[in-house]
């Protein structure tokens, strides 16, 4: 049986973006996020190490939290 997800809810894309993997994400564009990913120093531990940055995770890939806004 496949895993149904459910999303936490939308976000719209502010400035454009293009991933690693070659997809591009164009501003005014809406998607739907499952999580949000935070990257750290170090590995070691959830919340040990200083935040780096901040992700969405969507179907398409991962947006940086400053490129897109929740609605």
């Amino acid at each position: 049986m496949p895993v149904i997800r459910t999303p936490r809810g939308r976000i719209q894309v502010t400035l454009r973006y293009r991933t690693p993997r070659g997809f591009i994400f164009s501003p005014g564009e809406e998607y739907e996020y499952y999580s949000i990913v935070e990257r750290r120093e170090c590995k070691c531990n959830g919340t040990n190490g200083k935040l780096l940055y901040k992700l969405y995770k969507t179907n398409r890939g991962l947006i940086p939290t400053v490129k897109a806004i929740i609605l």
